[in-house]
């Protein structure tokens, strides 16, 4: 089996070019950490500089930063938020969102309406061919249970004081005396919701 490697812009560049290149991205990602902008903000507002940085002319400097960049953009994204989006992409896709029913009234497996968050929550598809050419498909989503618990916990609904108040107040009635009033009813009820 044949084994190749990819060989990048940066890979290509002169030493010279490299330093270049390396000393361009740093600036960039200082910038972008001291503003908050993003790369794509802060190359837009550059202004033209090719007279005064020959390298720039150069397409595979061009292409070699255009990498470096796409890299630290990446590594950028491992947040909070997309962990925490990919996780619900798992706690709350259902198998439902993956089957379509056909004009014969059997489900169908299909992708064509599932977001990128549903697709991601698949585990697993096995496709059996059966004799007179139908099909055996099994599909597995990831553990449902686990990502709602990890979701739960990053909220402290599991073991923190928010769920305990929140199981409290689901629980909390209101007595109503007979000759009460109007407007201690009113407070009354006022209490229960703003618990």
């Amino acid at each position: 089996m044949a084994n190749f490697e990819i060989i990048t812009a940066y890979k290509q560049l002169s030493p010279s070019e490299r330093v270049f290149v390396d000393g361009f991205v740093d600036d960039l990602e200082t910038q972008s950490n001291d503003t908050g902008f993003t790369f794509a903000q802060i190359l837009c507002d550059l202004p033209v500089v090719e007279e005064h940085e020959p390298f720039l002319s150069l397409a595979l400097v061009r292409a070699a930063i255009s990498e470096r960049v796409k890299d630290l953009t990446e590594e950028r994204e491992l947040s909070v938020h997309k962990t925490l989006k990919e996780l619900r992409g798992m706690a709350y896709s259902n198998i439902g969102n993956y089957f379509k029913v056909d004009e014969n009234g059997l489900p169908e497996l299909t992708f064509e309406t599932c977001t990128p968050d549903q697709i991601g929550a698949v585990k697993s598809i096995d496709i059996e061919m059966l004799r007179g050419g139908s099909r055996k498909i099994k599909i597995q989503l990831h553990d449902k249970v686990a990502a709602l618990k990890m979701l739960m916990q990053f909220q402290d609904l599991l073991d923190g004081e928010e769920w305990n108040r929140s199981v409290k107040s689901q629980k909390e009635t209101v007595a109503i005396e007979n000759d009460a009033t109007v407007e201690s009813v009113a407070e009354s009820y006022s209490r229960l919701i703003n618990a």
